[in-house]
């Protein structure tokens, strides 16, 4: 970080931010929940697709030492007892488009707020519009969906702003050994699992262990064929791409562009992408 802080760490829909300016986020991440809750430590809940607001605010959540809760929102249609009650989770963070699917299976859980986001709510103010807007509650009930007076409704761009209007001194509440975050997988109840990540290892630990999980996977697929139609994952379930310009085959993390003409498996990697041709 210290020697990174001008180096881009986020970019979305041509948003994008600098470490030093996404470790700023998120601390105004955490201001916004200690807004919204004090310094209660109950789990927060997610149930959203992958958006910088759900990274960024697991950051947060993961300096304050509270759990994150990720759930796909087919558990909660199903069983959002066990899956919000049973981890003590008070809190829910839902994209706007899921809410309608889960609304009535919330009515039995302990979800007092409810926060929601949408895909615009992290855009540059010149795509808001153009996306639907940021202002998820209307997005809502735009779609007919009354919204239960039994929960409190906070818009993600309120609790974004909330957060940069504090001025809370944010230290790192960090804790070797507790759990950082569930999460769930989306197969079958029978291949049901909880991932439970646990902060047991060192940032240097951590970096090893990655840099070492990146080699093996890339020897398990560098000799794939990468025009086959099914998306190449490696050992631990990762997604590999190869570059269409340069050639070099990568981590799913490394590329801007997914997919080309050459298939699935293609795409264009980031230091391809920062240059003119």
């Amino acid at each position: 970080m210290l020697n990174n802080e001008k180096a881009l760490a986020l970019e979305y829909f041509g948003k994008r931010k600098t470490f030093k300016q996404v470790d700023k986020i998120i601390d105004e991440f955490a201001r916004s929940f200690i807004s919204l809750n004090g310094h209660d430590r109950h789990s927060i809940t997610y149930c959203i697709p992958s958006l910088p607001e759900g990274i960024l605010s697991f950051y947060a959540l993961n300096k304050m030492n509270i759990r994150a809760n990720f759930v796909s929102y087919h558990f909660l249609q199903t069983d959002s007892d066990r899956y919000i009650s049973d981890n003590e989770s008070s809190t829910l963070i839902v994209f706007d488009k899921f809410y309608p699917l889960i609304k009535e299976s919330l009515e039995k859980t302990d979800v007092k707020k409810i926060i929601l986001t949408s895909v615009a709510s992290f855009m540059p103010f010149y795509m808001k519009t153009m996306a639907g807007g940021d202002d998820s509650i209307k997005n809502v009930e735009k779609m007919g969906v009354k919204l239960n007076p039994k929960f409190e409704y906070i818009n993600m761009t309120d609790f974004i702003k909330d957060g940069k209007k504090r001025k809370d001194l944010i230290a790192s509440q960090y804790k070797q050994g507790e759990t950082a975050v569930h999460l769930y997988t989306s197969g079958s109840k029978e291949k049901e699992r909880i991932a439970e990540e646990r902060r047991m290892k060192s940032p240097e630990e951590l970096k090893l262990l990655i840099e070492e999980e990146t080699k093996q996977g890339y020897i398990y697929v560098k000799d794939m064929n990468f025009y086959q139609p099914d998306r190449i994952k490696d050992q631990h379930g990762r997604r590999w791409l190869k570059c269409e310009i340069c050639g070099e085959i990568k981590r799913d993390n490394n590329y801007i562009i997914y997919r080309s003409a050459h298939g699935v498996n293609y795409g264009r990697c980031i230091a391809c992408s920062h240059r003119e041709y």
